[in-house]
């Protein structure tokens, strides 16, 4: 962790798995820098330091991307839920076909992988088939902040299917969390679970249970996958 308060500018030139963008300072420390997008100058505060990396907190953006959007969701930033909603959907796109050929190269130890085009999904809102809600004190529905075990109570999710957003609806406001509740893609309550709520269109996978929690925010311990740009890669 950083002891004392570290401000500084970067010029980011990257992006890691998992949406974090990075740069690097004067000295070479690659830095990690969440909602943000290669191609930007940033001036960010410093909130870990490792041995050859660094995570830092967004001050303000100096120099903006083009590919930078609007996001749609009132708790983009503080949800730990998604990670992409700052870029344009085709940035979105490009970027998980990179994800992709990069996995394959870097762990797959294929030299030149034979990926196909990837097909986009029509609207970049509504994909999701398989969602996992917390439940707060207060016993209402919610996801982890990022980079925290605490639960947001959420008013809205624009990744989650419609018929998974009814769930929110059969929620009482209040209501003791002693068995948070799982339920079905098409939004009936079925029955309750001790650990969180499910709201899926097929079978749990607890296999890549911890999978799902990183990406959804959680704390690795392990610093960001990430590939220095080539230059044939797009800023």
């Amino acid at each position: 962790m950083v002891g004392s308060e570290t401000t500084l500018e970067l010029t980011l030139t990257g992006m890691a798995y998992g949406g974090d963008a990075f740069g690097r300072d004067e000295h070479g420390m690659v830095i990690f820098v969440p909602f943000t997008l290669p191609g930007e100058r940033v001036r960010v505060t410093l909130t870990e330091r490792h041995r050859g990396w660094a995570r830092g907190h967004l001050v303000s953006i100096l120099e903006s991307s083009p590919r930078r959007l609007e996001p749609l969701c009132k708790h983009y930033g503080q949800c730990g839920g998604c990670h992409y909603q700052h870029m344009t959907h085709e940035s979105q796109t490009a970027r998980k076909a990179e994800i992709v050929r990069d996995q394959l190269t870097r762990l797959g130890h294929f030299a030149a992988p034979a990926v196909l085009a990837l097909v986009p999904s029509p609207s970049p809102y509504q994909t999701r088939n398989h969602i996992q809600f917390g439940v707060t004190a207060e016993g209402r529905l919610g996801f982890r902040a990022a980079g925290s075990h605490r639960i947001i109570p959420i008013g809205e999710c624009h990744l989650a299917r419609a018929t998974h957003l009814r769930c929110l609806a059969q929620f009482t406001p209040g209501r003791p969390p002693g068995g948070p509740t799982r339920v079905r893609a098409n939004g009936l309550v079925t029955g309750t679970r001790r650990s969180h709520s499910r709201v899926k269109g097929r079978p749990p996978a607890t296999s890549n249970s911890t999978a799902r929690i990183r990406q959804s925010g959680m704390p690795a311990e392990r610093p960001p996958v990430f590939k220095e740009p080539t230059s044939s890669s797009s800023a």
